[in-house]
């Protein structure tokens, strides 16, 4: 395992210019947010496919407002040609022009008609009202989020929405508004939904349009020339071959996106690395390595939700994946570093280790003024293979920008940073290619990348711990938090050892290999730092005890505390996430407000429902990568039991 030989070939191989390229022609069609430019962006992505010679596969999802994969709605197909926005009265301003600022328009608004609608503008500044106002026949002006105000503006007949929010603090660019539908979690518009149009304007000019409201008459005027209707929205898979090939490792980035950085940058970055490995490996530069590399370029979420379905044949021999939803911003800046977010403890890999240390040593050879950091899982990005119904673990590798320009007009092409666009292709070539190649000679370094990557997450527990200790209020407070490191210490030891036993699937009786000693070692360790790290919390309680004036002896764990025993079960058919697009919105009940597609406690928890443990048991393994939450997860398998998620067993519930 020569790490420096290995970024030095792709380093002096890869093209910066072809990353550049690609991600200017991807962002030119994507920015633009239609089906038609977004079947464009696919097609190209197949025909460099087939320049690098790697076979590849366009799959065609129906984007007719009712087809599904597990309970998410696919949307209709939407296309926009031209647009124009403006204030007619009590004086002429254009708002905005589609052709200068694509993102003004929101997805799925519907057409107007060759005259426009003209219509009063009505200021909405707490959407939790807005059921009570009369908009019908309105311009709806708010400055939070469009999806806020959707359901009601389509249910009190608005004309439509403008929307002054932004994700971050400018007041001069302009939102993406990519999701309209009343499915709180939902992408676009179904089939046989109300379309509502929806218009994105700068901060500073909801703040202009607010003050020209008070005391007088505003009137909007729209002119849209769009199209919804049933389409279809691809998603692309190539692969280079190993040998044997028996199994895969798979890469993950969204294909569509507006942003430059935010999706191109990275889907161009790994078609740079396909070519590097493709070339490399034709030319035996490079031996063929033992795993297929498999490439996944997919609409985010919805994408690769259906790869799980139709998929399987390519999942079942998937050894681990990456995700690569990126920025590329300037290296030199603090807002660029790099993050990686692991797998669920769950879900523990040796993937982590791999990932962490071929880019951190690739930064410090290459790159070192780059920070990297390690931050806890997240379900912000395709990382949903993670489910145990799916079984791929997968890490996710960001990259920053030097300001916060996510789905926005601010994510350009003068966003993307040259020197990143050689990191992210180089360190991500270096992973699927390693990950793809290692064998029973690479265990003892994968083994030891792994443990030190455990012993920072110890680090982390221990310090969680001793920060609670020191606050400690009163003997109750003690035994408290005894009893939760006394639980907590053996669950994270019994995971974090899973990383290192994962890499038994390198080989065939691996346990049998020489080099397995020192994975045997390691595991070793891992308890006797699970057993100190205990003892060390222990000791820390006892002496703040002491502070108190309690004996050695006083510090116990609580007794047997009253605990949910139901065991829930999945339901087959759903995978990955809960939309609960087919439940009708009045059927959302306590704890939810909003959809729970993201939402971390709870689609970790569904993830753990398999029917042996309890939600108690549930609750403790949700701690590990969502402390602190607040979430009701009791209350949330209720909720789930009702709508047919998951069951109980016999007796419970």
């Amino acid at each position: 395992m020569n790490l420096p030989n290995l970024y030095k070939t792709f380093v002096q191989s890869l093209s910066a210019d072809a990353v550049l390229e690609n991600a200017k022609k991807l962002w030119e069609w994507n920015r633009w947010s239609n089906f038609k430019n977004y079947n464009d962006a696919a097609e190209h992505i197949l025909q460099c496919f087939n320049e690098y010679g790697v076979q590849s596969e366009c799959v065609d999802l129906p984007a007719d407002g009712k087809s599904g994969f597990g309970d998410a709605i696919m949307p209709l197909a939407w296309n926009c040609q031209e647009a124009v926005v403006e204030v007619v009265s009590p004086m002429p301003i254009v708002l905005c022009r589609r052709e200068e600022t694509p993102l003004c328009i929101g997805m799925w608004s519907p057409p107007t008609g060759e005259e426009g609608i003209e219509a009063d503008l009505i200021v909405v500044d707490d959407p939790a009202r807005l059921e009570t106002m009369d908009v019908k026949g309105k311009w709806i002006l708010t400055q939070g989020r469009f999806q806020d105000v959707r359901r009601a503006a389509a249910k009190g007949e608005a004309v439509g929405v403008l929307s002054g929010w932004l994700p971050n603090e400018s007041r001069s660019d302009t939102q993406w508004i990519g999701s309209n539908t009343d499915l709180s979690g939902g992408w676009g518009t179904r089939e046989n939904e109300k379309p509502v149009i929806a218009i994105a304007i700068k901060p500073t000019q909801a703040e202009d349009l607010k003050t020209m409201s008070d005391g007088q008459t505003v009137r909007i005027k729209a002119v849209i020339k769009s199209e919804l209707s049933a389409g279809i929205l691809p998603f692309i898979h190539a692969s280079i071959p190993g040998e044997p090939g028996e199994q895969e490792v798979l890469v993950i980035t969204p294909l569509f996106g507006p942003g430059a950085n935010y999706n191109a940058v990275g889907a161009a970055s790994l078609l740079e690395a396909c070519r590097l490995l493709q070339s490399k490996i034709e030319k035996n530069v490079l031996p063929r390595p033992k795993r297929t590399i498999r490439f996944l370029f997919a609409p985010k979420l919805y994408g690769s939700i259906a790869f799980a379905h139709d998929g399987k044949v390519h999942l079942q021999k998937t050894l681990c994946a990456l995700c690569l939803e990126t920025g590329a911003g300037n290296p030199d800046r603090a807002w660029c570093r790099w993050t990686l977010h692991p797998t669920t403890s769950a879900q523990r890999h040796f993937v982590n280790g791999l990932v962490w240390n071929i880019c951190r040593n690739y930064l410090q050879e290459w790159r070192p003024q780059r920070f990297m950091e390690k931050r806890p899982f997240s379900l912000l990005a395709d990382v949903f293979f993670n489910d145990p119904a799916i079984g791929v673990p997968t890490a996710w590798l960001h990259g920053g920008t030097e300001a916060e320009c996510k789905y926005t007009s601010a994510d350009i092409l003068d966003a993307v940073d040259r020197r990143s666009c050689i990191d992210l292709t180089a360190a991500a070539a270096s992973v699927l290619y390693l990950a793809a190649s290692a064998g029973a000679a690479d265990m003892p370094h994968l083994a030891y990348w792994n443990y030190a990557f455990s012993q920072e997450i110890f680090q982390e527990d221990v310090q969680y711990f001793l920060d609670r200790a020191a606050k400690a209020d009163g003997l109750a407070d003690i035994k408290e938090i005894l009893t939760e490191a006394m639980r907590h210490f053996p669950l994270r030891t019994s995971l974090e050892s899973k990383g290192l036993q994962s890499l038994e699937r390198l080989v065939k009786d691996a346990a049998s290999a020489p080099e397995w000693d020192s994975v045997h070692e390691l595991l070793g360790s891992l308890n006797d730092l699970g057993d100190s790290a205990l003892a060390l919390i222990r000791a820390r309680l006892e002496a703040r005890g002491a502070e108190m004036g309690k004996e050695a002896s006083d510090i116990q764990p609580l007794e047997k505390t009253v605990e949910d025993e139901r065991k829930p079960k999945r339901v087959e058919g759903v995978i990955g996430t809960i939309m609960l697009d087919p439940l009708p919105y009045d059927q959302w009940t306590t704890p939810i407000k909003r959809s729970p597609r993201c939402n971390l406690p709870f689609i970790l928890a569904w993830w753990l429902a398999d029917g042996e443990r309890t939600i108690a048991e549930i609750e403790r393994l949700v701690h590990l990568d969502a402390r602190g939450y607040r979430e009701c997860i009791p209350a949330w398998f209720t909720f789930l039991e009702k709508a047919g998620y998951v069951k109980f067993g016999v007796g419970e519930g």
